[in-house]
């Protein structure tokens, strides 16, 4: 019975540990290789800030290291960033990974949240930079503001909301309604700049 019990939590928890950082592995079940490791089961895996959680998580070396992880449905959270998505690809070393289909994602600024869903997710968890499109429409709310384009790319320290391709910012509550090609958007300060400006303004008259 100890021999069983023992070989149980083994497979429940362990860590890889690169030259410079250790990662932590938690599974109720896994297939471990020289090359390989298979993670099923309320996989839990956790490096400096982030943590991941998904079903299945396979764990590959890539030059000596073990780098390269491909996951099933995964959410992912920081202390900054909340997302999921159907799909998850990430490099344990450089912290730079993908999120594709059904991307939902949450990051908190200054306090407030900014809620985004596009097809398809690059982040870099190291810059807190992140980059995303959908072939119909990324869709962003921030507060009163509902945004539409392309693609985006946004920097945690920088607080630029970088927007391309059929961009729409819309408020109704401040009658804002701004259509363009290219625009940024301060998520601090809502401060927007845009080139080739089709905008709407409602006005009250006065009699």
């Amino acid at each position: 019975m100890k021999k069983i019990i023992l070989f149980f939590i083994l497979l429940l928890s362990f860590s890889i540990v690169f030259s410079q950082s250790q990662i932590s592995v938690n599974s109720g079940f896994g297939t471990l290789g020289d090359k390989q490791h298979v993670l099923k089961d309320n996989v839990v895996i956790k490096k400096s800030d982030l943590t991941m959680m998904t079903e299945v998580a396979t764990i590959t070396q890539l030059d000596d290291d073990w780098r390269d992880m491909v996951c099933s449905a995964t959410t992912i959270k920081t202390s900054t960033l909340n997302a999921s998505a159907e799909f998850f690809k990430f490099d344990l070393s450089t912290e730079r990974g993908q999120l594709s289909k059904k991307v939902s994602v949450k990051i908190v600024v200054d306090k407030k949240d900014l809620y985004i869903s596009c097809d398809v997710l690059e982040f870099n968890n190291k810059e807190k930079n992140y980059a995303g499109s959908s072939n119909d429409s990324v869709k962003i709310l921030k507060e009163d503001y509902v945004i539409s384009a392309k693609n985006f790319s946004y920097n945690e320290t920088t607080k630029i909301l970088v927007l391309t391709g059929d961009v729409w910012i819309k408020n109704d509550v401040k009658k804002i309604d701004l259509k363009t090609q290219n625009s940024t958007f301060r998520t601090d300060t809502n401060e927007m700049k845009a080139e080739g400006i089709n905008l709407t303004l409602e006005v009250k008259e006065n009699k």
